[in-house]
């Protein structure tokens, strides 16, 4: 009984940690079929010449000139499927997905990373005849391109894996709940964060819709769900939060949601302290009314939400 409840609670690994399981067993079955072919070609001869004297050899020179275009062949692939993945994710989700991407810490790594090995590779291939012969230079030029061409596959599956709607959904839910809580926190950017997480609420309003003009209810579902857990995030700190959290001066003249609204109401929110609540509401009225005619389903879900917002703000 207890081997079985064990085995129901474990859960997957998480993406970092699957991208360097993919790289590490890449690694390990490239190691491993090197070493059977250099014990079969060298390993049983006497005095059998060693591996960094064979890979720094003078005429190691000439594999290490092709590698250029390799490199550059390599780099040119990554950035196509990044470029039709995002370009994909962009027309199903919205726009922001983009920006989402870019902050991302992997993608930025292995991009970064990629764009450094092309720019390393040719910088040695120009140094292979100078005075003395660049036998460092050599291997780390060798094992930057190999870590980059064994990192290929495993930042493909991480990079299905980021686009899945649950991902990209928990990814925005989470970035405002941690605006929410840094701006509790004495000496914090109100404005910065409060930014982050007024563009997380418009994400997912504008995914929420997209989904109802979609007809795809397994994908506005959970953003209905996520926007009620924001408003929950917010309350569950709310008194902890500064004065300065709570007022629409400059949110009067630039939120999407407010510029429409009198100085009678703009007063009245930041009185009560519920321009966040509001925000969040008006993405469910605004869903609520799309989906009258083809979703009825999602405003019995839009009414539960609203309802529990209301129970946990009393």
């Amino acid at each position: 009984m207890r081997s079985s409840a064990a085995r129901q609670h474990r859960f997957p690994p998480s993406p970092r940690v699957q991208i360097l399981l993919g790289f590490g067993a890449l690694l390990a079955v490239s190691c491993a079929v090197y070493a059977a072919l250099w014990l079969v070609e060298f390993g049983g001869s006497p005095g059998s010449v060693g591996l960094i004297e064979l890979w720094t050899s003078p005429r190691a020179a000439e594999v290490l000139s092709g590698t250029v275009e390799v490199t550059v062949a390599v780099l040119g692939i990554t950035l196509t499927v990044v470029a039709i993945i995002v370009e994909l994710a962009t027309r199903r989700f919205t726009a922001r997905i983009a920006s989402l991407f870019m902050r991302d810490l992997v993608n930025s790594l292995v991009l970064g990373g990629f764009v450094v090995t092309v720019v390393l590779v040719l910088w040695v291939d120009m140094s292979l005849y100078g005075p003395d012969y660049p036998e460092a230079m050599i291997l780390v030029a060798m094992g930057a391109l190999s870590a980059a061409v064994l990192g290929l596959l495993p930042y493909f599956g991480y990079l299905f894996g980021f686009f899945s709607p649950s991902n990209v959904i928990g990814r925005v839910q989470r970035q405002a709940a941690r605006a929410v809580r840094r701006a509790a926190r004495p000496g914090a950017s109100i404005e910065r964060q409060r930014e982050r997480v007024i563009g997380s609420v418009e994400h997912l309003a504008d995914m929420t819709l997209i989904a109802i003009n979609g007809d795809e209810s397994a994908l506005a579902i959970p953003c209905i769900e996520a926007l009620s857990e924001m408003a929950r995030d917010q309350l569950a700190v709310k008194g902890e939060l500064p004065a300065a959290w709570f007022s629409l001066e400059s949110l009067a003249e630039t939120d999407r949601d407010f510029v429409t609204l009198d100085s009678d109401m703009m007063s009245s929110l930041t009185e009560r302290r519920t321009w966040l609540e509001a925000k969040i509401l008006r993405s469910y009225q605004t869903a609520f009314f799309r989906g009258l005619n083809n979703a009825q389903d999602l405003n019995h879900l839009i009414a539960i939400h609203t309802q529990r917002i209301a129970c946990e703000a009393l």
